[in-house]
């Protein structure tokens, strides 16, 4: 990675944005390592990984991440990772839909417990994009790690793991 990479965490639980957030962001090593060794370390992440040209936004609906999208005209978001249910607002396959006319490439993590309550609907959306890629929560961070680069890489290969499911 040698450019500065812009993702977007969208997801209702702030604990969920921490934890994806010190697993990407290595800026603040220094203050990973003082402050979050602990944590890092009883979650098994692997803090050697230079993922440090990542910018990391957040949001916590589904209104907010479209609005984040839509209204975002200097840079564009290079990985949206989109939790499923959000509740009280719009869930993740109407983001993706509302995405799907003007966003067509932009890559997708869709990080859900709730896959097969919603899977005929995912399925569905993901075609309308570059790149979607399925990691059932709760999932190993490193394998959350590696899917991240290899997806920024842009390498041509398919991300092969049994835990991860290409949709497209």
């Amino acid at each position: 990675m040698n450019r500065n990479f812009r993702v977007l965490i969208v997801d209702d639980d702030k604990d969920i944005h921490d934890v994806l957030s010190m697993t990407l962001d290595t800026k603040d090593s220094k203050k990973k390592k003082s402050l979050s060794n602990d944590l890092l370390e009883q979650l098994a992440i692997d803090t050697s990984q230079n993922m440090s040209n990542i910018d990391i936004f957040h949001a916590y609906q589904g209104d907010e991440a479209l609005s984040i999208l839509q209204n975002n005209t200097q840079e564009t978001i290079d990985l949206l990772i989109l939790d499923m249910l959000m509740p009280p607002g719009i869930n993740g396959t109407q983001v993706m839909e509302k995405l799907s006319n003007t966003s067509q490439d932009l890559k997708i993590i869709i990080s859900t417990a709730y896959f097969h309550d919603l899977e005929e609907q995912i399925r569905e959306m993901a075609q309308s994009f570059k790149s979607v890629h399925l990691i059932l929560k709760p999932f190993n961070l490193n394998l959350f790690s590696d899917l991240v680069t290899f997806i920024l890489s842009e390498e041509e290969n398919t991300f092969s793991n049994k835990d991860v499911l290409n949709l497209k």
